[in-house]
């Protein structure tokens, strides 16, 4: 969802092309309540606890992962010279998978262990 909001934006608006840094807050932000609703129904299945607490613990990780995601953006783009649409994948190739354990561990508390995760026994 994140990529393609962003190429949406970044592609179908000369605007949002050259501020590519804001189409990638946007994209992210509205990215990141879909998957904290689809990681608590559906991935984890996790039900206890705070919804409220869940998502503000999300939330601040989120907030740590954006800031990584536009470092890598920007630093690859005007730095390096790349292609955003390259950056951008490369960016989430490098941070998602932390992000992921990160949100799994501790805004949803869950051990890496399968028989941790709720209505998976």
């Amino acid at each position: 969802m994140d990529f393609g909001i962003y190429v949406l934006l970044t592609r179908g608006s000369a605007w949002w092309a050259v501020h590519f840094i804001g189409a990638n807050i946007i994209a992210t932000a509205a990215a990141s309540l879909n998957n904290f609703l689809w990681n608590r129904y559906w991935t984890f299945k996790f039900f206890q606890g705070s919804v409220i607490a869940q998502y503000l613990r999300y939330a601040a990780v989120t907030a740590v992962y954006l800031g990584l995601l536009q470092i890598g953006l920007w630093l690859s783009v005007t730095v390096l010279g790349w292609y955003d649409l390259v950056s951008k994948i490369l960016a989430l190739a490098i941070f998602v998978p932390g992000y992921f354990i990160v949100i799994k561990s501790w805004a949803f508390g869950i051990s890496g262990k399968p028989e941790a995760w709720v209505g998976t026994n």
